[in-house]
């Protein structure tokens, strides 16, 4: 059996941090160059009134990354904090920051496990309370995911396409196994009574406490039929 790439978890996800961190620090490097230039150049024309002007005007300084670039490198580390307690679960094999070939999104972590195949999406929501919320009446379900007092069921609803990516993958080595969609949150926070993972819109939602329980039920797989369907997926589907 070919030795199957398992990725590191994170790893697109901190390129992509560290790009626009440099992108950032250039701009303000330039912005402050910019800034120092222009006060040589207004002492030079107006020798008096130019050093007034500059004297008043604040002096450019280079600025905290804003939270658009921050937010990469949050999810660097909460993909690594996902990816670790991943690795510790014995009897599954792990294929961590899966590249969909023809675009530029990827795949946190895929999980195949003798119960199936897992895509595991994370997200980082520190010390935000989640909520599972069904508005539906008798003949509707309405279920909505909360997080942090804001409706971010659109995350569950994004699973779909990763699910459709893995199934392309590898459907016909599946058999009677079959992928299931969940959501890991890092460092939020849940009631007092919620203990287990919730299923919302057919995707399970989960925080990492629960990961082991959640992956290691027993299933029709053997570990042959695991090792051929994690070798499909990881050419089919490259690291990113």
């Amino acid at each position: 059996m070919p030795v199957v790439d398992p990725g590191v978890a994170g790893r697109s996800v901190s390129r992509e941090a560290e790009r626009r961190s440099v992108r950032h620090q250039r701009q303000e490097e330039a912005r402050v160059t910019a800034d120092r230039e222009w006060r040589t150049q207004i002492k030079a024309k107006h020798p008096l009134a130019g050093r007034l002007v500059a004297a008043v005007t604040p002096k450019a300084q280079i600025r905290a990354a804003p939270s658009h670039v921050q937010v990469w490198a949050t999810g660097a580390v909460g993909e690594g904090k996902v990816g670790d307690v991943l690795d510790a679960i014995p009897g599954i094999i792990v294929l961590n920051d899966r590249h969909k070939p023809r675009s530029r999104s990827n795949i946190d972590h895929i999980v195949v496990t003798s119960s199936g195949v897992w895509v595991i999406d994370t997200k980082v929501r520190t010390g935000k309370r989640l909520e599972f919320v069904d508005k539906g009446g008798l003949f509707m379900r309405d279920q909505r995911l909360i997080v942090g007092g804001r409706d971010e069921t659109r995350l569950v609803d994004a699973m779909t396409w990763q699910v459709e990516a893995v199934q392309r993958a590898c459907a016909d080595l599946l058999g009677e196994a079959v992928v299931r969609p969940a959501l890991c949150f890092v460092d939020a926070t849940v009631g007092w009574f919620d203990h287990r993972p919730w299923m919302v819109r057919g995707v399970v939602v989960c925080w990492r406490a629960v990961l082991p329980q959640l992956l290691l039920r027993p299933g029709p797989l053997g570990r042959r039929r695991m090792d051929v369907l994690a070798e499909r997926i990881a050419s089919r589907l490259p690291t990113a």
